[in-house]
């Protein structure tokens, strides 16, 4: 059972494990895609990758916040 905002969530074995996996899976996204912003010239490029690794870290941020409450 997880508190969140005073309501009493009720989660599950293969809950945890999803939410786990998405906070995997975003990490390893924004790993990757930082490891390809080393190699890009163009500035337009980088600031669309540069965009999308911040949603990634963003997205892993609040699972994991989520877990932590």
């Amino acid at each position: 059972v997880i508190l969140q905002s005073n309501i009493v969530v009720s989660v599950n074995k293969p809950f945890l494990f999803c939410i786990s996996l998405f906070i995997f899976l975003n990490e390893n996204k924004y790993q990757k895609i930082n490891i390809y912003l080393s190699q890009i010239q163009d500035i337009q490029v980088q600031q669309m990758f540069n965009n999308i690794a911040q949603e990634a870290l963003n997205t892993k941020q609040l699972l994991t916040s989520f877990l932590n409450t």
